[in-house]
């Protein structure tokens, strides 16, 4: 109990240094392409579609002044890096009046990755890259009735308001 009465009063100090770590991983990149993972069928027929996704997550960072790279574009940049955007949802089956989805949303930042440093003492000239590494996200979770699947169109919003956020501060002139 008193354990989380401290958390709650001071916070998570290992959860404020990650983030300043992921805000770090921001700097010197000169835009992102935007990835919308495939929206289950049901979600798509009841109001929210991938294209819907896509175009207003691109508005949003163009009209921030970050630049929406096409795949090419991507693949040439430093770290090839990616704005990742997974809506995972759940029909709920009680009666039609009802209806609803619990949903998962993540908006994460994805490039590649490499330590270039001796990280294990008996292989000095260790080397370790990655592709398409998180290293910026965010999630929720969330319950909407049908009839306000609009909703999820702006946590979406909100989550990349977070990033755009964050980028602009890492990539400040």
């Amino acid at each position: 109990m008193i354990l989380l009465i401290l958390t709650l009063l001071f916070g998570f100090p290992q959860e404020n240094a990650l983030q300043k770590a992921q805000k770090l991983t921001l700097q010197g990149l000169h835009g992102v392409q935007v990835l919308v993972e495939q929206i289950s069928p049901e979600m798509e027929s009841d109001g929210l579609t991938r294209n819907q996704i896509q175009t207003d997550v691109e508005l949003r960072l163009r009209k921030a002044g970050i630049s929406v790279l096409t795949d090419k574009q991507s693949m040439a940049a430093p770290g090839a890096p990616y704005l990742y955007i997974n809506v995972q949802s759940l029909k709920t089956k009680a009666s039609s009046a009802c209806q609803g989805y619990v949903y998962n949303l993540e908006v994460s930042l994805h490039q590649d990755v490499k330590i270039d440093r001796a990280v294990i003492p008996t292989l000095p000239d260790y080397r370790y890259q990655a592709s398409g590494v998180s290293t910026w996200r965010r999630a929720l979770i969330g319950i909407v009735p049908i009839n306000q699947i609009a909703v999820i169109r702006g946590d979406i919003a909100d989550l990349v308001d977070q990033f755009m956020n964050d980028y602009l501060a890492a990539n400040s002139k």
